[in-house]
């Protein structure tokens, strides 16, 4: 049974006419009509209205197993629903899972004070889930690594022992939260840079900590391995 059939096969045995579940889940009856004939591209947002019309689950509609995602109410609605056609593809964005690859270095630590030398570069190759990068703010899922913050320089904004979410290869822009290497220290810093007179400084947001500044030729020794996009704190 295919999207139609099963949403045709809801409907009547809940007793609604098209116009009537129309009304009820705010969907058009137009569009009602072409997901029963299977004219219309599926979308999880309209099946979400159908569902709670319905009184059934969202994947009453897309899982094989549909009987354990009907509700057992007052209304007339069997459970006795054959299963979806292998056959008939559909976009399930509900379980859909994007996963983003993000370099985790446990022993990188990024210091929010005076500097820290890091020696043995192990990277884990960690799977994240793209909905989760997202609640934490990020809009790009290329080239991120993660590591930990050493220290307190960079208090409100990320605190010791926070893991920082990184992003390489995008150009730093002035105020920017940036991880940088100055001549093998690696320092969580906010930028700011003059291109002009040729001079960086590296400020802490925790005021008892002092400015890094660089100018001229000290600036080879400067190296942004990347931006803040985003921390966690672990507990």
């Amino acid at each position: 049974m295919d999207i139609g059939q099963r949403l045709r096969s809801a409907r009547e045995k809940a007793g609604l006419t098209q116009s009537m579940l129309s009304k009820t889940s705010g969907v058009s009856e137009r569009t009602i009509k072409s997901y029963e004939k299977d004219n219309a591209n599926v979308t999880i947002s309209i099946i979400e209205k159908l569902a709670k019309a319905l009184n059934v689950e969202t994947k009453y509609f897309t899982n094989d197993d549909v009987q354990q995602y009907v509700h057992h109410s007052s209304s007339n609605m069997s459970t006795n629903v054959h299963k979806l056609s292998s056959t008939h593809q559909v976009v399930n964005e509900v379980q859909q899972r994007t996963t983003v690859k993000v370099n985790y270095y446990p022993n990188i630590l990024a210091s929010a004070g005076f500097g820290t030398f890091n020696h043995d570069v192990n990277v884990k190759v960690l799977e994240l889930e793209e909905g989760f990068l997202m609640a934490l703010g990020l809009k790009c899922f290329k080239n991120l690594d993660l590591i930990t913050v050493y220290g307190d320089s960079m208090e409100p904004f990320v605190s010791n022992g926070e893991l920082i979410i990184l992003q390489r290869d995008v150009e730093a822009q002035n105020s920017d939260i940036v991880v940088a290497n100055i001549n093998g220290e690696v320092y969580v810093k906010k930028l700011q840079r003059d291109p002009i007179k040729k001079w960086i400084k590296l400020t802490s947001l925790n005021a008892m900590y002092p400015d890094i500044d660089l100018k001229e030729d000290e600036l080879k020794y400067l190296s942004i391995v990347g931006i803040v996009r985003a921390k966690i704190r672990p507990f």
